[in-house]
């Protein structure tokens, strides 16, 4: 008979109690003997430290407590199987002292395939939680061990240490008078209002994966400036099934299958406090907390480690991070510890790192951030020393007046480096000949007016890299439109609305890379730098890609005949610009005045026309469902834009009930679901000329003062849609859907590609799919055994659903899954275009679906 689980609890209860009223100081040594018993100070307790073999996870029903003698208390177990065993422990110098903490219970909470959960209730009310693995496959964890690590003060660290080299680590009263330790919110140890800094429960901590590793793990002993420790070299473990290793060169397990682990390297080693981490020790976690007590990382510690996502220094108080530290690693941000003065070569070569604080560090090596992608970095005079190619593809700004003498050359490909900068609260900026330079807004609002003045000085110009977003291409390339939405909105420093006025007499190149932005250029700033990349301008974020994926901001022009473009040295006006972009990319809107504009909670702005107001941009952000507004002030919208949806992106649209006419390219590159009321009247050529926009009107055909190449030929069109069926409908990766009044799916038209197998869903969103209407498969060209499934929730398919186009060389297969063909099916449900006729399609029934 195995019993795993008691194997824990057997050792939390006799631990938690002997350590908890031993009053003398005595800590009972708990071993197993040779013949597998329990022996607590050499006396054999004759009870089995390991249950008997070939059993599937006998468990732990409770453990009670029986009789006191003296200071000998003996207590029951009852195991699932109904057999009971006893063990008994000292509870003290004489067992009858009111003040000592004695185990009161201990019981089973919950079972969860293997794994139990018990709770330990102690005489003064106090209870915790432990969770075991009861056994499963016939095979037995046993304790090898049970030593105490440390004692701080009022409290002991003990340490269980198993058969398959993992260990638990806990903390308890030594038995003087003092508090009792509880598991905060953070997950660690707290005794009163002092957080101990170990981690007890790691479902409770912030960003910890539940699967961690904290056994394994290779020690030596080492010296490191006077501070005897033991530093990691290595890893590996070994399961049921793999041994997983990162020791030197032995790997004999995918470094991916550790990709989504957290490894905690822990404080201490018995009595021995781990004190760093060797070079080539090959960590590579996703995740890896280091030992509070780390002073040192050698030379190469996570290089190549490329599964290391997050590094928690867990308030060590290392000084310096060694050459290729973190090199080859996929950092995405890092906050160095105070006490980090030395950062030294390529120690965080080619990462994603956001923004970086380096106000404590005085010596920064060669390349040490070289190709890493962060947004700026400021060097303030406590930096000593900064060498050849530091960054790369940044913003530096300086606080000295001039670059030092003993510096290199800071960086490769910098986009630009600026000296003199000062730092406040809001604010990098510099002042020269009594005018101001705003470099970097530090601050939090997402809407901002500039000032007129910063230190009682006007600031004139918007400077390099003001509010700009640095983008590895390939983390940029990776990203859905919303993701990319979302990533800006939750930036640090992300301005939303941005108005540029007052003082303010130019907006320098690289100023505002920062998609997702609304910039409002008011007529006191004379000139405006736009690179003749488009995505280097003004107007979007710095990405070496195509243009149509960059998230571009709306700028808004006040008056085009006060500013003028400064185009790489050549002064032309907006109007200029705007003829010669092709691609319509560049979102200026010119000649508005600031007070007509009207921004709504969808990210929609309007502005105010003669006629009532117009869509003037929805501003790229992603949004479910959009609707534009019928009126705002009891003034009518009447009218969309040119590109006022251009690249945009979004489920649902639906268009006003005063909306009367819609402008060329209202909606280019727009991908989504758009619905046309009847209220709109006209159309103007290419407003729609995106085959990735599905197009929902609400009349019955074209009305005749609608371009005749309003949708450029776009086949995406579906009439006789009523404003109701649109907001009833559902879309999913490869189906159009529509909510009918029984609360089931008709299937309007299949969006995915024609493949191989077609199989249509039982459900979508927990409806049931009941009918498809016609049209809904239709294909214009050919394909070699296409096949479709239908299973028999579907009752009512319409006239021509499978409306194919299969040649004399190719065939289809629709394949029922009801015995026979439900006479609610249209006569010619399915059909063929090549022939006119069914020929080439084949239909059978009965077919067993197992989706």
């Amino acid at each position: 008979m195995k019993k795993k689980g008691i194997f824990l609890g057997l050792v939390l209860l006799s631990t938690f109690a002997m350590a908890s009223c031993a009053k003398d100081g005595h800590t009972p040594e708990i071993t197993i003997g040779e013949n597998g018993n329990w022996f607590v100070d050499g006396e054999d307790q004759g009870v089995p430290a390991q249950g008997e073999k070939g059993d599937t996870g006998i468990s732990v029903v409770s453990v009670t407590k029986g009789t006191s003698i003296d200071n000998t208390d003996t207590y029951i177990v009852n195991y699932s199987d109904g057999t009971t065993s006893t063990f008994t422990v000292k509870n003290g110098n004489d067992g009858k002292d009111a003040d000592d903490l004695t185990v009161k219970n201990i019981s089973i909470k919950s079972s969860t395939n293997n794994v139990d959960t018990y709770e330990i209730e102690f005489s003064d009310g106090y209870k915790t939680t432990f969770t075991v693995t009861n056994g499963e496959d016939g095979k037995n964890l046993s304790v090898i061990s049970i030593n105490k690590e440390s004692t701080d003060g009022l409290y002991d660290t003990y340490k269980i240490s198993f058969s398959d080299e993992s260990y638990q680590t806990f903390i308890v009263k030594n038995g003087k008078d003092g508090l009792t330790p509880y598991i905060g919110d953070n997950g660690n140890w707290w005794i009163g209002d002092e957080d101990t800094g170990v981690l007890a429960d790691y479902e409770k901590a912030n960003n910890v994966p539940l699967t961690i590793y904290s056994s394994g793990l290779k020690y030596e002993t080492r010296t490191i400036n006077g501070v005897n420790g033991y530093v990691v070299t290595g890893w590996e473990m070994l399961d049921d099934e793999y041994l997983y290793s990162v020791y030197g060169n032995d790997l004999t397990q995918s470094f991916s299958d550790l990709s989504d682990k957290t490894l905690v390297i822990p404080n201490y080693v018995g009595n021995i406090p781990v004190i760093g981490v060797m070079g080539n020790s090959k960590l590579n976690f996703g995740k890896v907390i280091l030992s509070k007590n780390t002073i040192y990382l050698d030379v190469d510690t996570f290089y190549n480690c490329s599964n290391l996502k997050e590094i928690d220094f867990n308030g060590c108080e290392i000084t310096s991070i060694p050459e290729d530290c973190f090199n080859g690693t996929s950092l995405k941000s890092i906050d160095i510890p105070e006490s980090v003065t030395h950062i030294f070569e390529r120690a965080f070569y080619k990462l994603n790192l956001n923004k970086i604080d380096l106000k404590n560090v005085k010596y920064i090596g060669n390349e040490a951030f070289n190709s890493s992608f962060i947004d700026y970095i400021y060097l303030t005079d406590n930096i000593e020393y900064v060498g050849d190619n530091v960054f790369d593809t940044t913003f530096v700004y300086v606080e000295a007046e001039t670059k030092p003498a003993n510096w290199g050359s800071i960086s490769s490909s910098a986009y630009s480096i600026k000296y003199n900068v000062k730092m406040n609260d809001e604010y990098l900026y510099s002042i020269d000949n009594n005018e101001a330079t705003i470099y970097q807004y530090l601050g939090n609002e997402e809407k901002l007016v500039v000032p007129a003045k910063i230190d009682n000085v006007p600031i004139t110009v918007i400077g390099s890299g003001f509010n700009s977003d640095i983008f590895d291409d390939n983390q940029f390339s990776s990203m859905t439109d919303s993701e990319m939405y979302q990533y800006l909105k939750n930036k640090d420093g992300y301005i939303k609305e941005l108005i540029i006025g007052n003082n303010v007499r130019k907006i320098d190149q690289y100023a505002l890379l920062n998609g997702n932005m609304f910039i409002y250029i008011t007529s006191s700033v004379e000139e405006v730098y736009i690179s003749s990349t488009i995505d280097e301008g003004i107007i979007g974020c710095y990405l070496d890609q195509d243009e149509d994926r960059a998230p571009f901001s709306l700028v808004v022009v006040e008056d085009t005949s006060k500013t003028k473009v400064n185009y790489e040295g050549t002064i032309e006006t907006f109007d200029e610009l705007i003829a010669s972009d092709d691609d319509y990319v560049i979102l200026f809107k010119t000649n508005i005045d600031y007070d007509d504009i009207y921004h709504a909670d969808n990210d929609i702005y309007y502005y105010k026309t003669n006629n009532g107001y117009e869509v003037l941009a929805y501003k790229n952000s992603y949004k479910d469902e959009v609707f534009v507004l019928d009126s705002i002030d009891n003034l009518k919208v009447t009218s969309i834009g040119k590109l006022a949806f251009v690249n945009s992106y979004f489920n649902k649209l639906t268009i006003g009930n005063n909306v009367n006419k819609i402008k060329s390219n209202a909606f280019y590159e727009c991908k989504g679901n758009v619905f046309i009321p009847n209220n709109v009247e006209i159309i103007n050529a290419n407003a729609f000329d995106y085959d990735s926009t599905m197009i929902y009107v609400e009349v019955s055909q074209k009305p005749d003062d609608w371009d005749s190449n309003w949708n450029s030929n776009n086949t995406n069109v579906m009439y006789s849609i009523s404003k109701e069926s649109f907001e009833n409908m559902v879309f999913t990766n490869d189906y159009i859907g529509v909510i009918k009044a029984d609360n089931t799916i008709e299937l309007l038209k299949y969006t995915g590609s024609y493949s191989y197998s077609i199989k249509i869903p039982r459900t979508i969103n927990g409806r049931t799919v009941t009918s498809i209407a016609t049209d809904c498969f239709k294909t214009s060209s050919s394909y070699s055994n296409l096949s479709f499934y239908i299973p028999n929730t579907v009752t009512t398919i319409k006239e021509k659903t499978f409306d194919l186009y299969q040649n004399s060389y190719s065939y289809a297969y629709i394949y029922l899954e009801a015995s026979n063909i439900p006479s609610t099916f249209e006569t010619n449900w399915y059909y063929n275009s090549y022939y006119g006729s069914t020929n080439n399609i084949t239909v059978t029934t009965g077919k067993k679906l197992d989706y």
